[in-house]
């Protein structure tokens, strides 16, 4: 179980902008799971950690910096955890920005890409490359349907990717955080490398599903590759008798 505290939207803020508050987190027992993150979600839904703790601090106030940098209507989201003993308390107070005002906007030369804070330019090559280069994240806003490519942030539609379920119902899922829940789960995505980030995952749910069981992850319909196409993803396998994967190319003709 969480609980989440969101703030208004922020405008434009500057490159020093901070956010400080003091916060609670405290166990009549002394290791408790309990946990406090502080996450920025910009305006078109992108998320990034940038404050986390977890277990027993002690019962007294302390304070507490996240640097948020330059962004554009987004808005700040504390997170807590439920630990796992009945006896904790987790609690903020205080909450401040610091140093948010606006940075003057910069110029970008015509082969790089003016991020959506006007403060930070990046080639374009690195538009739609599926890694955050932008502080704001914009450098891959609206990548969605280039080429299939995606890095499953978007939700919803998956990019146009179908997951039909595979034999035996065991279906890839969107997942966030699955180390928190099952220790062979990767500590964060590729994307952010952080716990807020989401990757398409298989994991077992308690179904137990036989040896050999497949689930497919099927792309969109591509359109015709000019020159050397190729396509690029990052994986991770860990844990006993994982199987394998495999990519498979179907041609429509």
């Amino acid at each position: 179980h969480y609980a989440t505290l969101v703030s208004q939207v922020i405008g434009r803020t500057g490159r020093f902008c901070t956010v400080s508050f003091y916060y609670h987190l405290y166990s009549a027992v002394q290791y408790d799971s309990a946990s406090l993150s502080v996450f920025v979600k910009s305006a078109r839904g992108r998320t990034a950690n940038l404050f986390h703790i977890t277990g027993n601090r002690g019962n007294t106030w302390k304070l507490g910096t996240a640097s948020i940098g330059s962004t554009y209507l987004s808005t700040i989201i504390f997170e807590s955890v439920r630990g796992t003993f009945l006896h904790s308390d987790v609690a903020v107070d205080d909450i401040k920005f610091i140093s948010c005002t606006p940075d003057p906007p910069v110029k970008c030369t015509f082969s790089q890409f003016s991020c959506l804070s006007q403060t930070q330019c990046v080639d374009e090559s690195k538009r739609c490359d599926g890694n955050v280069d932008c502080v704001d994240q914009s450098d891959e806003v609206g990548c969605a349907d280039v080429n299939g490519s995606c890095n499953f942030e978007q939700g919803g539609t998956l990019c146009k990717w179908t997951n039909p379920g595979g034999s035996h119902n065991f279906p890839w899922q969107r997942c966030r955080n699955l180390a928190v829940y099952d220790s062979a789960g990767p500590p964060g995505d590729h994307t952010y490398h952080n716990s807020s980030g989401h990757y398409m995952c298989i994991e077992n749910n308690g179904t137990n599903p036989a040896a050999g069981t497949v689930a497919q992850l099927i792309s969109p319909q591509l359109a015709k590759p000019i020159g050397n196409c190729s396509m690029s993803f990052w994986y991770y396998m860990h844990g006993g008798n994982i199987g394998k994967l495999s990519v498979f190319r179907i041609n429509a003709f």
